[in-house]
């Protein structure tokens, strides 16, 4: 099943370079990566100018207890979608690392 992350654009080239990688945040207790499970649900965090949307292929995530969608696992660069101008293209092929 398809996952959905809304990230900041100046943190792509990163992406790039080692995967999204599960960070700190205070409601939960390990590093996580806060997914949505469809693109218009992500795209209410969207910025025009500032962020892109990703998805990458999960066999799943949790839940936290606020309901919230998340994955603990680094999802390495090759996994990982970009949508530009509609369509959905591989991270790789559109970011320079």
């Amino acid at each position: 099943m398809w996952a959905y992350h809304v990230t900041l654009k100046e943190f792509l080239p990163s992406i790039a370079r080692r995967g999204l990688l599960p960070s700190e945040h205070r409601s939960v207790e390990e590093p996580a990566i806060f997914v949505e499970g469809d693109s218009e649900e992500a795209g209410l965090y969207m910025e025009s100018g500032k962020t892109s949307m990703l998805r990458f292929d999960v066999a799943g995530w949790d839940t936290t207890e606020d309901g919230e969608y998340v994955i603990y696992d680094r999802i390495p660069p090759e996994d990982i979608w970009i949508r530009k101008a509609g369509r959905w293209k591989p991270l790789l092929e559109t970011v320079t690392k």
